[in-house]
């Protein structure tokens, strides 16, 4: 028995060798130093003047139930919606729209939507709101203009128009299908402080 185990014992020691050695030879070729390996450098982020915190309080709107928050790069708060008042006191039953973007307000009767979705809007890019009572068009599309020659450029001559101004802006209302009614409408437009 003691035959058969030096073998063993041989097989370990050379083994043990082979181990150390190529250890050996990978350090020595500096393929395991620790001196060789790459250092990992720290990478820091360098703000740029586009880049702008604000704080993270938020606004109530006038709906009483949207909040805006503050936008880079100059902090201000978002604008609210538009938002819908419930009834006109001057027209029991009717609704008002506000834009509070853009200072004004305008009462409807209930048979009418006031529509202010990317959907219906697509076709008046200068619309903020689409006074519509059903049917085949809209009733008063309500559009906002930075000139005089902006709007006479879509609108030359239309007896059916009314043209405000309000904070230097051109906001016009135009009453599409001709009716009484949507007169009604128009003379309900008063701007806001």
């Amino acid at each position: 028995m003691k035959r058969g185990f030096a073998p063993l014992v041989i097989i370990a020691i050379v083994l043990a060798f082979i181990i150390v050695g190529g250890a050996g030879y990978f350090l020595g070729t500096g393929k395991l130093n620790p001196k060789n390996l790459p250092t990992p450098t720290p990478t820091s982020i360098t703000p740029t003047s586009s880049h702008v915190a604000c704080t993270q309080d938020a606004k109530l709107c006038p709906d009483g139930k949207t909040y805006v928050s503050r936008i880079p790069p100059s902090c201000n708060f978002a604008q609210c919606p538009p938002t819908e008042a419930s009834i006109d006191a001057t027209k029991p039953g009717w609704k008002t729209f506000t834009s509070d973007a853009y200072k004004f307000q305008v009462s409807y009767p209930p048979n009418y939507q006031a529509l202010t979705d990317k959907n219906n809007l697509y076709g008046w890019p200068k619309a903020v709101v689409l006074i519509y009572s059903g049917g085949q068009s809209y009733d008063l599309p309500i559009e906002v203009w930075s000139s005089v020659a902006e709007y006479e450029m879509k609108y030359k001559d239309q007896p059916n128009l009314t043209v405000k101004q309000v904070n230097g802006k051109f906001i016009t209302l135009m009453n599409v299908n001709y009716t009484p009614e949507v007169d009604e409408i128009i003379a309900t437009f008063k701007t806001l402080p």
